[in-house]
């Protein structure tokens, strides 16, 4: 059930937005690649593991 909660779009190599479009809220996180670490905005909700 919560395999599908999470929506994953590509903007480039180094950007990816994983958004919660099932809740009504629409809440998104950015995963944002770096050539040495990466950064994870996450501004979800918390329902279900990234």
């Amino acid at each position: 059930m919560m395999d599908n909660w999470f929506t994953i779009d590509k903007i480039d190599n180094e950007t990816i937005i994983i958004s919660e479009y099932r809740h009504w809220e629409e809440t998104h996180c950015y995963l944002l690649n770096g050539k040495e670490k990466s950064l994870l905005i996450d501004t979800g909700l918390g329902i279900s593991n990234i």
